[in-house]
């Protein structure tokens, strides 16, 4: 089993789906949602790294940056189907145009997360405001992170 659980990465999004509630803008449930949803995409990003074979101490080097954890995957590939019974092994990249919402990109999303949005997650736990992605969009990126993970897991590696 790895250091980092893919499956409870999962789990944080459901909870993040709760605390959004009913859709009114709520302060408290935004930051619950922005925080919960950045920590599923850091776990589930760490997990695929460790499952390909990083080794964890270079993985905490990433600490919490969702982008040096991105630019960490472009050191893995991932096993797909070209055809029934051929397969081959691509740049794990392809993680980064996966379609969110809105014509985004995950690549794009985090991108925004990094550079556009309060730096989680001190700026998201402190303070009485923070500039962050709704909580619609944070969800689907979540989600969408995870699902690729799980989807590549067996046939992730290092190059």
């Amino acid at each position: 089993m790895t250091q980092y659980n893919i499956d409870f990465a999962e789990r944080i999004i459901e909870t993040a789906r709760f605390a959004r509630g009913n859709g009114k803008y709520d302060f408290a449930a935004a930051q619950v949602v922005s925080y919960l949803t950045q920590l599923s995409i850091e776990l589930s990003l760490k997990a695929f790294l460790e499952q390909a074979g990083e080794p964890v101490a270079s993985i905490k080097k990433c600490s919490h940056s969702l982008n040096d954890l991105l630019t960490a995957v472009s050191r893995c590939e991932i096993r797909i189907e070209l055809v029934p019974n051929f397969h081959k092994f691509v740049p794990a990249t392809r993680i980064r145009s996966i379609p969110v919402q809105w014509e985004q990109t995950v690549g794009g999303l985090i991108s925004k997360l990094e550079h556009d949005c309060s730096k989680y997650p001190n700026e998201i736990r402190y303070g009485t405001k923070f500039y962050g992605l709704p909580a619609d969009t944070l969800i689907e990126l979540a989600g969408a992170v995870n699902r690729f993970v799980k989807q590549h897991w067996e046939s992730v590696r290092l190059r």
